[in-house]
């Protein structure tokens, strides 16, 4: 099984930058194809409605996908532990990889960061906006 390494958000923010400079970012096809098994396996979670996924070639997050969540913040943690099962069991299969979870004002957002075996850099983050 694939291991994620738990990051500070510092540190995954150093090696995202240093991956996504020394190796090649994920071309958009591929994008598109992570972006539909975030999407797929998201949608399977009844407490969250996705609003948007993008492509943003050339940023710190190749892939956003904000969502809306429809419990209160207090069912943070479980959300949590729900994306990274996600993460780890669905989306980063064959990678080095590693996430970081971010407080927001009104939620809370997954980082995550993956290099393949072709040395192909994947970066992008989960924004959850709570009721």
């Amino acid at each position: 099984m694939v291991q994620s390494k738990l990051f500070k958000e510092a540190d995954l923010a150093w090696q995202r930058d240093s991956w996504l400079r020394l190796h090649r970012p994920m071309a958009n096809r591929d994008l598109g194809a992570v972006i539909g098994d975030w999407v797929e396996c998201l949608g399977s979670l009844e407490y969250l409605r996705i609003i948007k996924s993008s492509q943003n070639y050339g940023a710190d997050h190749l892939i956003t996908i904000r969502c809306k969540s429809k419990l209160p913040e207090g069912y943070a943690a479980g959300m949590q532990a729900d994306l990274e099962r996600i993460w780890i069991k669905e989306i980063s299969a064959g990678m080095e990889c590693g996430h970081t979870f971010r407080k927001l004002p009104n939620g809370f957002e997954m980082q995550f960061i993956g290099l393949n075996q072709l040395n192909i850099a994947l970066s992008g983050q989960i924004v959850v906006e709570m009721s």
